[in-house]
């Protein structure tokens, strides 16, 4: 049986087309984790998936302004499989905009 990770997308669950698109980019995944849509909120667990608007609250995120197959499988694999990418926002990152660049993260 295969894991269940909740997707938070920003600014609402995804529906039409941008549901598509999520679809056809989370097939080209080699995982066998499925992700389950939910609305990204405050404590939000994992991850948020923006498209069009960045969140309004602070939490690690991959923004897309013009959501396509390709961007959105980048999202969905640094979402879902984890690591670094230099296009996804961290919570340091959102700080040290907000509060200046000596926002430090410690252990």
């Amino acid at each position: 049986m295969s894991n269940v990770l909740p997707l938070p997308v920003y600014p609402h669950k995804p529906v039409g087309g941008d549901l598509e698109l999520i679809k056809k980019a989370k097939a080209n995944i080699k995982t066998d984790i499925r992700i389950q849509l939910v609305d990204a909120v405050p404590g939000s667990p994992g991850r948020v998936l923006a498209l069009r608007e960045r969140p309004n609250f602070i939490c690690e995120h991959a923004f897309i302004e013009t959501p396509n197959e390709n961007n959105v499988q980048a999202a969905l694999e640094w979402i879902v499989l984890g690591g670094e990418d230099a296009r996804g926002t961290s919570v340091t990152r959102m700080l040290k905009e907000i509060l200046g660049e000596g926002v430090k993260q410690i252990g």
